[in-house]
């Protein structure tokens, strides 16, 4: 590290640090005690996510600022040419990009420990967590942005990466709740994207802290997997900075990592999004969709080349990723979900809770079934009837890829295993909670049966 340097950058903005030091201590004092619902057990009447999110947010700013030179020529020549390796020029740029953030939040925080007596050793955690979160945010972030060649390639690149787990979250979501019978979150899915984004990790990893929450296994897993993706954002930042040629300055950013890939896995992405709707509408319909969607991908590829190009390859490249989520889509549904359809677990939780509300009839008889899993052979009757309705209306759900089984709907079920049998209770944890629309009502003598082990209601509409 360079201390003239880390000098220059203090005074060169002397007046800027300040200010942004300043607002960001009123901020944080504007949302003190503010909310009634928040995390309020570290700090008794404190947000500190607040103080946290503004902290992260500096984290995407601050290296804007600092490697703005690598995209102009002029300035990338005259940097590089300073008697500084540049190793020292990015260490030293990292590390004042984390004082001035640690500066703010210790400041703050120390405030607000002073004035509400808080427990020292808590106040350790918080800022220890925070330090760890915006090293990896900053090396991240910074590696982001050297993937460009030029300021607007720059940002595009930070933006589109850090989006990239909440695209794909959503496209996956909408596909598989269309392939999977039923509508609920598709086990496992969240935390596969949350490993996928270093802010989600940093975010889990606070939260976890400032709840207390008990579940150290899990928060270690995130640390490991932050360790993991600041390791290759510094190996990143190797490639991309110190081992940098200043020709790329304001050039196309042809990097492997930039726009080709980027620009294509969100085209998949976002086509397989567009590729579900089509399991209860048709291909016509998905048409207009299809044709933004081709504009779009246009527009992208002249962000990339700086230049309007329809080509045959182009076509054919747009063409074989339509092909490609669609068939996957399909097979997907003709598969039952690839076969996850009909998976359910009796054995995961404490409780088999089955809710049913039947609306086809005037007296809609509703109910919740509650079935303790260490007592399933006293409720086998019951168990049997419900898991063979379960997997009726799973199966017509496949019958019609048209809808048809929606809009003759003559109820609705809902089934999922739980911790806890107190529904009141809202941490309780849920496995495999699925609903879905029923196509055709219990009978009477099913109803009876359920009437055995569990209060049959009616409500007369």
């Amino acid at each position: 590290m360079s201390k003239k340097y880390l000098k220059y950058l203090f005074e060169s903005h002397k007046v800027a640090w300040f200010f942004f030091g300043i607002l960001y201590f009123l901020l944080v004092m504007i949302f003190d005690g503010q909310s009634s619902t928040g995390l309020l057990v570290v700090f008794p009447d404190f947000r500190p996510e607040c103080a946290f999110h503004l902290g992260i947010a500096g984290t995407y700013i601050l290296p804007f600022f600092l490697f703005a030179f690598v995209h102009e020529k002029k300035a990338c020549d005259q940097m590089f040419a300073l008697p500084l390796s540049r190793k020292k020029l990015l260490a030293t740029s990292l590390v004042f990009a984390f004082l001035v953030l640690a500066c703010y939040f210790t400041v703050t925080v120390s405030f607000i420990w002073v004035r509400w007596k808080m427990n020292f050793i808590s106040l350790l955690e918080v800022l220890g967590i925070y330090y760890v979160c915006i090293v990896v945010m900053l090396c991240v972030n910074s590696f982001f942005y050297l993937l460009g060649n030029n300021l607007l390639d720059g940002v595009v690149m930070t933006i589109s990466y850090s989006l990239f787990p909440l695209v794909l979250l959503l496209a996956l979501s909408a596909a598989l709740n269309q392939i999977i019978a039923g509508t609920g979150e598709i086990q496992g899915l969240n935390s596969l994207i949350n490993y996928l984004s270093p802010f989600s990790l940093c975010e889990s990893l606070f939260s976890n802290l400032s709840s207390h929450s008990d579940s150290f296994g899990i928060s270690l897993s995130w640390f490991l997997v932050l360790a993991g993706e600041w390791l290759c954002a510094c190996f990143g930042l190797k490639k991309e900075f110190i081992e940098r040629k200043t020709e790329r300055a304001e050039n196309i950013s042809d990097n492997k990592l930039a726009y080709p890939l980027v620009v294509h896995v969100y085209l998949a992405v976002v086509m397989i999004g567009v590729a579900s709707m089509v399991i209860h509408s048709s291909i016509s319909e998905c048409l207009p969709t299809l044709i933004v969607l081709f504009v779009v991908y246009i527009i992208a590829m002249f962000v990339y080349k700086r230049k309007i190009q329809i080509t045959v390859k182009l076509l054919a490249r747009f063409a074989i990723c339509a092909l490609a989520c669609f068939g996957f889509i399909y097979a997907g549904f003709y598969t039952k979900g690839f076969h996850q359809a009909e998976k359910f677990s009796l054995h995961q939780g404490k409780y088999i809770v089955y809710y049913y509300d039947d609306f086809s009839r005037n007296d809609e008889p509703h109910f919740t079934l509650t079935i303790p899993v260490d007592e399933k052979k006293k409720y086998q009757e019951v168990l049997d009837l419900m898991e063979n309705y379960r997997k009726e209306n799973i199966d017509l759900y496949y019958q019609d890829i048209h809808d048809q089984w929606a809009l003759n709907s003559q109820g609705w079920l809902n089934w999922k295993v739980m911790d806890s049998n107190d529904e009141m209770n809202q941490n309780q944890y849920q496995y495999n909670g699925r609903s879905i629309n029923t196509g055709r009502p219990l009978t009477k003598e099913e109803l009876a049966v359920i009437g055995k082990y569990t209060k049959v209601e009616t409500v007369m509409n």
